[in-house]
């Protein structure tokens, strides 16, 4: 996309002072008799004429995105207003334009917005945040929603195909078998030991009584940005997401797997035929936590 088609703000185009304006950019200055809700809603109606002056957003949209920055604002007692931030308002706003057409998105960055000039908030802000918001898509915002209250992680499984059946154990081999029942079994047990898989299914996110599938990219793409880890090889050991395991295992989806066992999968001179979960687990870093509780 060309430059030309991205929306920069208009210092000179603004309905308050360049003398202002001037100190709004200069974290140095003072703002003397401008309230920073004055000045952010000054910015928002003069950057967003010029997003309907290009017709890059539903007017619709706009007027729902400034309404929500202006109840939030409004919502700021005067003594907590502060303007010293208001380069970073600058940025999100910026930052903003091309995620309006989502009501998930529009609510977000009202958040944010609003909460640069919020002298409670504003000191958690990093410069990144207007960024990964800006590149990040309803389904991963829908993640960071659900970790945000799901004590900031959630269990995730995906399914693979076993060329072993791990139903055996060592703590179910009888030892007083013949030596030949004996070695039979723990020849299965060393099998299960150096068993190979496959994938099935990408990650899906699981919950009590409900799950997500076709969330995996959307889960490297929080990764990617820092604001989640993943860990495919530890489940979860409290009660919800071990119950959260057990109601995914016994769910219509996995169950769909077990006719593997007749209809195995040939590769590479292998058979894989027994379906397994793979637990594992999402959780927020500490740069997601700081930003959820930001935008959230």
């Amino acid at each position: 996309m060309s430059d030309d088609k991205i929306l920069k703000v208009d210092l000179d185009a603004l309905p308050i002072s360049k003398e202002t304006i001037q100190k709004v950019v200069d974290p140095s200055a003072e703002i003397i008799g401008e309230t920073a809700a004055t000045l952010i809603e000054a910015i928002s109606h003069a950057a967003f004429d010029r997003v309907k002056k290009f017709n890059i957003v539903r007017r619709e949209d706009i007027k729902d995105f400034q309404r929500r920055i202006e109840e939030k604002n409004a919502n700021i007692p005067i003594e907590n207003q502060d303007n010293k931030k208001l380069g970073l308002t600058l940025k999100a706003l910026d930052a903003s334009v091309y995620q309006l057409d989502e009501e998930v998105m529009r609510e977000l960055f009202a958040n944010l917005i609003s909460k640069t000039v919020d002298k409670r908030f504003n000191n958690e802000i990093l410069p990144i945040f207007p960024t990964l918001l800006s590149n990040m898509s309803i389904q991963e915002a829908k993640i960071l929603k659900a970790l945000a209250t799901k004590r900031k992680l959630l269990p995730i499984a995906k399914i693979v195909a076993s060329t072993a059946n791990e139903q055996t154990s060592l703590s179910g081999i009888d030892y007083d078998k013949s030596s030949t029942e004996l070695n039979q079994a723990l020849s299965s047990f060393d099998k299960i030991l150096n068993a190979k898989s496959i994938d099935l299914t990408d990650d899906i996110i699981l919950f009590q009584n409900s799950h997500w599938d076709g969330y995996s990219s959307y889960i490297s793409a929080l990764q990617a940005s820092g604001l989640i880890t993943k860990d495919q090889t530890n489940e979860l050991p409290d009660s919800k997401s071990r119950q959260s395991y057990q109601n995914f295992q016994k769910s219509v989806t996995f169950e769909s797997y077990y006719s593997l066992e007749n209809n195995p999968i040939k590769t590479e001179g292998l058979l894989f035929k027994y379906p397994k979960l793979v637990k594992g687990s999402i959780k927020l870093t500490a740069l997601g936590r700081q930003f959820i509780s930001v935008v959230l």
